[in-house]
């Protein structure tokens, strides 16, 4: 109901700067203005008083802001040439000192060279 009190308002107010400005109103008529131009005037005037609110109007309920969700699904944030345990995919390239898993399977490709005897034991100890 508000938006098309809004919209006959906003087309009530145009309809008057309409005669206001391409009608060619003189000075002494914009003073005195004509049955017409009242008439308008009371009509836009009347429309666009809000002092009752609207019962049926909908009312808006601000909705919060949805967090950032990380770029990288929880599926595919351990590298699966480590089956065993949940190491980051390269990059970076990791070091064995730089991550707490040791004697973990490695398949491959090993892209961090975790295996570097090539028997599929990472990080032996």
């Amino acid at each position: 109901m508000k938006a098309a009190s809004i919209g006959a308002i906003s087309a009530g107010v145009a309809v008057v700067a309409f005669i206001l400005v391409f009608v060619g109103i003189g000075a002494n008529q914009a003073e005195k203005p004509t049955d017409y131009q009242r008439e308008l005037e009371e009509s836009v005037s009347s429309e666009s008083d809000t002092s009752q609110p609207d019962e049926d109007a909908p009312t808006m309920t601000p909705i919060p802001p949805v967090p950032p969700q990380s770029t990288v699904p929880k599926e595919n944030s351990c590298d699966p040439s480590y089956p065993d345990v949940c190491i980051p995919p390269y990059p970076p390239d990791l070091d064995c000192g730089q991550i707490e898993y040791r004697d973990f399977n490695v398949l491959q490709p090993d892209p961090h060279g975790f295996d570097a005897d090539n028997d599929g034991i990472g990080c032996e100890s």
